[in-house]
């Protein structure tokens, strides 16, 4: 599958499904399923750096202009002569976390390795469960200065 890595905490961002564009200096003619693996620095607490964490479908890429930035969530429009574009994200869905060693722009990890989980059935127990078996061991906790 086709993925790509993004820094923390907008890779956690899209995984929670509140990111709904990623912001990039360049466009791609992708569309569909694409891998969201998380950069492994900068580590941000509460976050699994350097991991797969979802599958999203990549459904636009739309050029960012001085006159639709508020429409695509950004506060301030690109600067002058700077190219940016907002990459629609939607139906993302977690797949349990595996270690993934990140690239600059696109590459291809092994489908064999991505499992993703459909908690649409799921009682909240068993989203816990999965939660606790699959993320929590991963998740980045700053350590206590002694």
């Amino acid at each position: 599958m086709k993925a790509i890595s993004i820094q923390q905490p907008w890779a956690h961002l899209i995984l929670c499904d509140e990111k709904k564009y990623e912001y990039r200096s360049w466009s791609t003619e992708h569309r569909g399923d694409l891998l969201i693996c998380s950069s492994a620095n900068p580590k941000v607490e509460d976050t699994i750096p350097g991991h797969a964490l979802c599958v999203v479908n990549i459904t636009d890429v739309i050029p960012v202009t001085r006159k639709n930035y508020t429409e695509l969530d950004l506060d301030e429009p690109p600067a002058r002569g700077e190219k940016l574009f907002a990459w629609k994200i939607e139906d993302v869905r977690p797949v349990n976390p595996f270690p993934v060693k990140g690239k600059l722009n696109f590459y291809y990890v092994d489908d064999a390795l991505i499992h993703i989980v459909d908690d649409s059935e799921k009682s909240e127990e068993e989203v816990q469960a999965w939660y606790e078996e699959y993320f929590a061991p991963y998740v980045y906790k700053k350590k206590a200065r002694k």
